[in-house]
């Protein structure tokens, strides 16, 4: 694999937004796909599966 594949795949990675309790949010990870996971096992990192939200308190 290139360099510039692999950066393809990691632009494949989303995030779905949960919102927990009234005024907290988070962003979910989901399970990524088999070439994912092991471009994280090559580089020794590991990809959080829920990381806070940067804007916690949404106005509708």
């Amino acid at each position: 694999m290139t360099v510039e594949g692999g950066i393809e795949l990691l632009e494949t990675l989303c995030t779905v937004e949960v919102q927990i309790g009234n005024n907290s949010f988070a962003l979910y990870i989901p399970k990524p796909r088999k070439e994912i996971e092991q471009l994280e096992t090559l580089a020794n990192i590991q990809i959080p599966e829920i990381i806070p939200s940067k804007n916690n308190s949404k106005q509708n």
